[in-house]
């Protein structure tokens, strides 16, 4: 051999050693942790300064109702993907991973889910659309802080379990559904920070248009369908800083989206000048 073929088998030789080393190393950790007693459990929610639908306590209480004993078990007596499902059933649970460390600890963190719209149907459901689209069932211990709808909803995507995916691959379900259509509006107001300090409510009427109901000013804000929607939320913030200063933030009593290329904008009673300029046009270019 010449000098640089030994020189490739001492590395190669090196490479080995710690390969087999590494295997061995990591053996003897997993038969550690498998006997190693479990001492105690680390809990981690996520998003909890914003929402509080999962607490420590609950995560302890379910466990313990399905007969988690976990301190004191061998860890590999754990069933992690069993804890996972239990844990991942809850309502406000988005995701889930559990895990044991060679210390003996338990640690499950958590992801809660983020609601954007409480909905208020005519069947008298309420139920929340968070901000994956997924349909979630409203909580006793804990109310989000968030926009409601009310008025003409009909829905059978949440009774049915209906998903946002299949109700966009569906023609069908476009027609009877509106759940996709709010979810779409709602994260439109949540994505804007102007919106989504002024917006507290969104209206359906009995002809399945969208009213929003502003914190303060105008009572409703007409949205019609969601077409154009980036375009209509552009119109009513550019009335918002070029019309209203000058007019007053409580002149108008109804603010209208739903004309291409303008505002209109119904006066209250008690600031018209006359019948004939209780409404006005605001051209967008």
């Amino acid at each position: 051999m010449n000098k640089l073929n030994k020189k490739q088998w001492l590395r190669l030789i090196k490479i080995s050693f710690f390969i087999i080393g590494s295997v061995a190393l990591l053996g003897f950790a997993k038969s550690l942790r498998n006997s190693e007693t479990l001492k105690s459990i680390e809990i981690v929610i996520e998003n909890d300064s914003l929402n509080h639908f999962i607490t420590k306590d609950d995560v302890m209480q379910l466990l313990n109702d399905q007969g988690f004993r976990v301190v004191g078990e061998k860890m590999k007596d754990i069933n992690l993907h069993r804890l996972e499902t239990l844990l991942g059933q809850h309502a406000g649970v988005k995701k889930i991973d559990a895990f044991c460390s060679i210390e003996g600890i338990l640690h499950i963190q958590i992801t809660q889910r983020n609601p954007m719209l409480r909905i208020f149907d005519t069947t008298g459901e309420n139920y929340y659309i968070d901000e994956d689209g997924y349909l979630m069932p409203t909580l006793s211990n804990y109310t989000a802080r968030v926009p409601v709808a009310t008025g003409f909803i009909s829905d059978p995507a949440f009774k049915l379990g209906i998903t946002m995916q299949q109700i966009d691959e569906s023609d069908s379900l476009r027609k009877v559904c509106i759940v996709d259509d709010l979810y779409k509006l709602s994260k439109a107001i949540q994505n804007d920070t102007f919106l989504q300090a002024q917006i507290v409510q969104i209206q359906v009427n009995d002809e399945k248009e969208f009213e929003l109901i502003p914190l303060v000013g105008a009572d409703e804000i007409i949205v019609g369908d969601i077409s154009d929607l980036n375009e209509k939320i552009e119109k009513l913030k550019l009335f918002y800083s070029q019309s209203l200063p000058s007019a007053g933030l409580n002149t108008y009593k109804t603010i209208n989206l739903k004309y291409k290329g303008q505002v209109v904008g119904v006066k209250r009673t008690d600031t018209a000048q006359n019948n004939n300029n209780q409404t006005i046009s605001n051209k967008q270019h």
